[in-house]
């Protein structure tokens, strides 16, 4: 296939009911293409204490070649030092996949909101730079962290059906930011107090953690219940929980465990697939119990009784289910801040324990947020960043998988969203031809941004070129900043820089003041065409003038009609570059005229039409025009459709009236 963007339709037909599922293509130049497991991480540090928990990511190549050539910088917004670090781990030329720690230093910084980049770089790929917005809050106090945010066993089954090795207890490291030693106690919510105590158990029931530094907690399973199944409630308990109270601050963590089992054969007594507690647990830490996915109708609550297959003689493990856990937030759910980062990690296997590496996983959110697709790292861990854009005192995540054998699994997760106004969003889908509306785009384009938090009051540029900052607000795609014509809260008008790389996905990052807007994936073609219309909703009669030979051009209505022969004028955007180059906000000269480097059809009524000229309107930013002869033909009427074709994408009908 030629390089360029195609788009395409799956037709569905669900019980009657059409579904229309949106595919995009992208062919481009170079070979390599990053891809980060998160677009954000947030960080919460005391004020005076130490650095909080380093995060780790994973930036992998998924296209031609490998990592080698790739960098990783910071930037912060802000006038004070560079509070945050990021780290490529060694070794990491010649691979495709490398994780990175990203680090922060509150040092002296006053309580506060601070924002910042890790900005990674790949020379191969067509979407570098990429980037992670880093978001840290500096407290009066701050939490303990716990890392990992749940427990997670690994075992094996034997080929006779009983259980391999006992797993050694799993070690979770307890980070106290805080400028004071915590101690804490660890103890088992009822009712799973007899499951907990028969199988699953802290080595420790307290302990403290120094004022900036770290403390570890064990949590081992029983060996004389791994290979009893006559142990405790059920034949091998397979879920566990704990709070982990700091009194002292007022704070519990609670805490989560599950034992992924993998093995080829099944045994008797059954071995339960992994599922969620009981239903009807009390405990307060679980009333929001943690992600699991659950074949049960009573998504993540009801212990499943899924079992291996069973027989008078060994037999191969047949999947039915996919199991796992989330492994980014605690068991007493998540809170957060629209438009902070929030990370959704989980680690996602079938009732074998198989590990699950293709297929697709999808986070949906009661709050009205868009879904949220999540990446797959391999070894069953699955990763994105949900950045929250609707406020919701009682908000659901539902996490549903499906693997490519069909085995599907489901979830959900409960917490609260608080409301902000400081943190710019961009609407998903938001970045739009601001002539169409078409969520593609182009160089040289005059484009719509929506979102909220963008801008605060309306500000409009008054001079050309366009300014790169308008009030308080920069914005920023590929890296570049892009001249402003307009900003406002809900929206920003600007203009894409013609070097920006086409056939390629690239991120939108918006700041306002030092508030930085998690990045937002926009796909870049080498031609978008929109024809502006004269209602500005990007249909009906076009922002088109009429021209009769010798004539004086005149905007196309009913009342002044175009005949076959006479000139129309057809002021669009999107046709990309341009020759000779024209600098992106700046007025267009009417000597030289710049010309669209890609030739330019029109049709009217659906016939071919002359086209005399396509080319950067003179005197005007980000407006082409497109001059073309009305051919013969075309029937009196005052809808007549017109198509502009550029590079392979076709524009919008618009109408012109004709007599």
């Amino acid at each position: 296939m030629a390089l360029g963007v195609y788009e395409g339709i799956i037709n569905l037909d669900a019980g009657g009911i059409p579904i229309g599922v949106s595919v995009r293509l992208i062919v481009g130049d170079k070979g390599a293409n990053l891809l980060l497991s998160e677009t954000g991480e947030s960080f919460v540090a005391a004020f005076g204490g130490a650095a909080p928990a380093a995060q780790t990511i994973q930036v992998q190549n998924t296209g031609a070649g490998d990592l080698t050539a790739l960098t990783a910088t910071t930037t912060v917004t802000g006038s004070g030092p560079n509070w945050l670090q990021a780290s490529i781990a060694p070794g990491f030329a010649g691979q495709t996949t490398t994780p990175v720690t990203v680090t922060v230093n509150p040092g002296s910084l006053p309580a506060g909101t601070y924002d910042g980049q890790v900005n990674f770089s790949l020379s191969s790929a067509a979407n570098s730079p990429q980037s992670v917005s880093v978001q840290m809050q500096v407290n009066a106090g701050a939490p303990p962290t716990f890392q990992p945010a749940t427990v997670l066993f690994q075992g094996s089954m034997n080929a006779d059906g009983s259980l391999g090795p006992l797993p050694p207890p799993f070690m979770l490291t307890i980070t106290n930011p805080g400028l004071a030693t915590l101690d804490y106690t660890v103890t088992v919510p009822s009712p799973q107090s007899t499951v907990d105590a028969a199988v699953f158990s802290p080595t420790v029931t307290s302990g403290s953690v120094p004022a900036g530094g770290t403390g570890q907690l064990a949590i081992s399973i029983s060996a004389s219940c791994w290979n009893n199944p006559t142990c405790a409630v059920t034949p091998i308990p397979i879920w566990g929980a704990w709070n982990v109270n700091f009194p002292a601050i007022n704070y519990t963590y609670g805490l989560w465990a599950s034992i992924q089992i993998t093995g080829g054969t099944s045994s008797s007594p059954p071995i339960p697939a992994w599922g969620s507690p009981p239903a009807g647990l009390a405990c307060p830490a679980c009333a929001s119990p943690q992600y699991k996915i659950s074949s049960s109708s009573v998504i993540g609550r009801a212990a499943k009784t899924d079992a291996v297959t069973s027989s008078s003689t060994a037999s191969t493990c047949t999947p039915s289910v996919l199991d796992g856990m989330i492994t980014s937030q605690s068991l007493s759910g998540f809170q957060t801040t629209v438009g902070q980062p929030t990370p959704l990690q989980l680690a996602i296997f079938d009732n074998c324990g198989n590990n699950l590496n293709s297929g697709t996983v999808l986070a949906s959110f009661s709050n009205g947020d868009p879904a949220v697709p999540l990446n797959p790292l391999g070894a069953g861990q699955w990763s994105a960043t949900w950045v929250p854009s609707n406020a919701s005192a009682s908000a659901t995540i539902t996490l549903q998988g499906v693997s490519e054998s069909g085995l599907f699994g489901s979830g959900i997760l409960s917490g609260p969203v608080a409301a902000s106004t400081s943190t710019p969003i961009v609407n998903a889908g938001g970045v739009v031809n601001a002539a169409s509306g078409a969520p593609i785009i182009a160089p040289g384009e005059f484009i719509s941004i929506y979102g909220l938090n963008m801008g605060g009051a309306v500000t409009k540029a008054s001079t050309t070129p366009f300014p790169d900052s308008l009030g308080s607000t920069q914005v920023f795609l590929g890296g570049q900043s892009l001249p402003l014509y307009f900003t406002a809260n809900l929206q920003i008008d600007a203009i894409v820089p013609f070097d920006i790389e086409p056939n390629s996905s690239q991120q939108l990052i918006i700041q306002t003041g030092d508030a930085l807007s998690p990045p937002e994936p926009v796909t870049i073609a080498a031609a978008q065409p929109g024809v502006f219309t004269q209602n500005q909703s990007g249909s009906g009669p076009g922002a088109i003038l009429g021209q009769k030979p010798g004539g004086v051009p005149k905007l196309n209505t009913s009342e002044n009609p175009a005949s076959a022969g006479d000139a129309l004028l057809i002021y669009c955007t999107g046709l990309g570059t341009v020759t000779p180059p024209v600098p992106a906000g700046s007025a267009a000269p009417a000597s030289p005229l710049s010309y669209t480097d890609n030739p330019v059809t029109v049709t009217v009524g659906g016939l071919d039409a002359h086209v005399s000229f396509a080319g950067l309107a003179p005197g005007f930013v980000g407006l082409y025009q497109v001059n073309v002869t009305v051919p013969s033909g075309i029937a009196a009427a005052n809808n007549v459709p017109v198509v502009l074709t550029v590079a392979g994408a076709a524009s919008a009908p618009v109408t012109v009236a004709t007599q």
